[in-house]
């Protein structure tokens, strides 16, 4: 993982819920590649979720967390 950002440097984060497949996933490519960490959450897809965070971090070097939720209501 990179070391944490130098003082007074800013890293952007964003949350893609559903994050693991589908249009979640590509949303989450696109956040990667443009310089965001991520915090991906899944329901139930929790492989897709591992894979899809070892690819970002591999082709992007940002960080990458997982959280698993149920968020239906």
């Amino acid at each position: 993982m990179p070391e944490p950002a130098a003082a007074g440097v800013i890293r952007r984060v964003a949350l893609v819920t559903g994050g693991a497949r589908r249009l979640g996933a590509a949303l989450a490519r696109s956040l990667a590649a443009r310089g965001y960490d991520l915090l991906v959450h899944h329901g139930a897809s929790a492989a897709e979720a591992q894979t899809l965070a070892e690819e970002l971090m591999a082709a992007h070097g940002g960080r990458v967390a997982i959280v698993q939720a149920d968020l239906q209501d």
